[in-house]
């Protein structure tokens, strides 16, 4: 079944895991974004910084695979694709402090029979955060981490929703 999805892949022209998929380059993807928030690590004043242990979620459709012949592959309609086999999203966290990459461990591509993907990561990650601590000990402060494509402007890869979520 692996085979003849790669086949699937890697035989229709429209598709490169390098380029983003939509019919026309200049459409907008929409990926919605879920994170999790499991442990909170550090909270630093002095540095600014905020360490947190996050699970992220990627969901958005593939404008290219938008299907396969579910009769081809014995009725399966979602398949576990390994890394670097599709299209991901690069969403970053601009306030991240140290690499995005490096601290983010990515698992595995959830792939619909009819184009809907879901990317999972998991990591703990550092960002930058200012606190004002003027009110001590009654102030409240207000830090989290701000996701945007690092290479797309936002017409060709927008967030179209953010659910953070604290577990």
């Amino acid at each position: 079944m692996l085979n003849t999805m790669k086949q699937f892949v890697y035989n229709n022209e429209s598709y490169a895991q390098t380029l983003i998929p939509v019919p026309v380059f200049t459409d907008t993807l929409n990926v919605e974004l879920l994170v999790t928030f499991i442990d909170l690590v550090e909270i630093d004043v002095v540095t600014g910084t905020m360490t947190v242990s996050i699970f992220i979620d990627l969901f958005w459709d593939d404008g290219i695979l938008t299907g396969w012949n579910e009769t081809q592959t014995d009725g399966v309609y979602e398949l576990v694709m390994p890394n670097g086999m599709m299209w991901v999203p690069d969403i970053q966290i601009y306030n991240a402090i140290g690499g995005y990459f490096d601290q983010i461990d990515d698992y595995v591509i959830f792939m619909g029979s009819v184009g809907n993907m879901w990317w999972s990561g998991r990591g703990i990650m550092t960002f930058s955060c200012s606190y004002l601590v003027e009110d001590f000990p009654f102030d409240v402060q207000h830090c989290g981490p701000q996701f945007a494509s690092w290479i797309y402007p936002t017409w060709n890869v927008n967030i179209s929703s953010v659910e953070v979520v604290v577990d």
